[in-house]
């Protein structure tokens, strides 16, 4: 099945909070059948992360009237008051992110931070995020060293020695490229969209390259004069996207490789 929207997402949990409110307050209870559909379109969603622990435990309605039971000692504002303002409370982090949908660059950055375990990387994304719109010239700088630490972090992987591109961004994002087998010249171009791709392909050197210059011109990692005038978050949002994108890119590309070895 494809992945549902956010507003399909929402639909069904707020139907599955409804129907465990129903279940736990002596209103109408939950089929299994119900409960089992739900959860597992939460579960195996894109906001897994955000289903409540409960939920992932429990996988009958039977569990769930034995996890709600057992906290009834701890609601001292009457029973089902108790019960309905755990549920809500336990819910609210997943509703939150279904009615305030997150901007695609910010779920880009998002899958930037789980791909990457280095805590040092993680703080320079959040750097790199939370800059934009109030210093985005730092915001840029980020967005450079971000991709230089995907590419040194996969050549490092693959035994590259980086030791000649590691100082330079053009021969860095090239030879990452050339090590994942992304570069244009290696296209059949017999293959059904060969032109397209190798555009594409084109591309990606290209943003690297654009957002290496962009820092030199207005980044952190120069001097400015007393007449510096930054660029606006417009220009930031537009490097770290790119940043972002081509990061995941990258990196994917990286990782099915490695599981095709």
């Amino acid at each position: 099945m494809s992945e549902l929207t956010e507003e399909e997402l929402l639909i069904v949990a707020e139907r599955f909070y409804n129907g465990l409110v129903s279940s736990a307050t002596n209103g109408t209870r939950m089929t299994d059948e119900d409960f089992k559909n739900d959860r597992q379109i939460l579960m195996n969603s894109s906001i897994k992360r955000l289903v409540p622990r409960f939920v992932q435990t429990c996988r009958t309605v039977a569990d769930f009237w034995t996890y709600i039971k057992g906290l009834d000692s701890q609601f001292d504002n009457g029973l089902w008051a108790g019960r309905r303002k755990h549920i809500k409370a336990e819910f609210e982090n997943l509703f939150l992110e279904l009615e305030n949908p997150t901007p695609q660059i910010k779920k880009e950055i998002t899958r930037v931070k789980e791909k990457f375990g280095s805590r040092y990387i993680n703080g320079q994304i959040e750097l790199m995020d939370s800059n934009i719109e109030t210093h985005p010239y730092d915001s840029i700088g980020k967005a450079k060293e971000l991709i230089e630490s995907c590419c040194i972090e996969i050549l490092t992987q693959l035994g590259e020695d980086i030791t000649k591109y590691k100082e330079d961004m053009t021969k860095l994002a090239t030879h990452t490229l050339e090590a994942l087998n992304l570069r244009a010249n290696k296209v059949d171009d017999a293959k059904k969209g060969a032109n397209e791709i190798k555009r594409i392909l084109g591309g990606l050197n290209q943003i690297a390259v654009g957002i290496a210059e962009l820092r030199n011109s207005y980044g952190s990692g120069h001097g400015k004069d007393k007449n510096f005038t930054g660029l606006t978050p417009r220009h930031a949002r537009l490097a770290v996207g790119s940043a972002a994108n081509l990061v995941n890119f990258l990196w994917e590309t990286y990782e099915l490789q490695k599981e095709k070895k």
